[in-house]
């Protein structure tokens, strides 16, 4: 069963997904106020780490916190597809090679 949690998860996701860092931070606050639980959740944590990475366009903070979600929370090829995405966004800002 899929919860409110998993719809403003997926939701940031996919707005950060299209490279739109405004757009992700703006969603994310609304999806604090529509949800009282969901600053407090991994997922929330994760949103707010990778929003500032891709904002500072430090692909290696980036990682580090997707490696560290993925390694309690296994991310399902859906969302990692997402995220790929967005770590593109700072790699092709910076010039950078890595992969996630």
């Amino acid at each position: 069963m899929v919860g409110l949690m998993d719809y403003l998860f997926n939701s940031f996701l996919c707005v950060l997904a299209k490279q739109d860092t405004v757009g992700a931070r703006r969603a994310l606050e609304k999806y604090k106020d529509l949800d009282p639980t969901f600053p407090v959740q991994r997922e929330c944590k994760l949103c707010e780490t990778i929003l500032e990475a891709c904002e500072n366009l430090d692909v290696d903070s980036f990682t580090t916190a997707v490696a560290e979600f993925d390694a309690m929370t296994p991310l399902d090829p859906f969302r990692t597809h997402l995220l790929l995405q967005a770590k593109k966004m700072i790699e092709d800002a910076s010039g950078g090679e890595q992969l996630l």
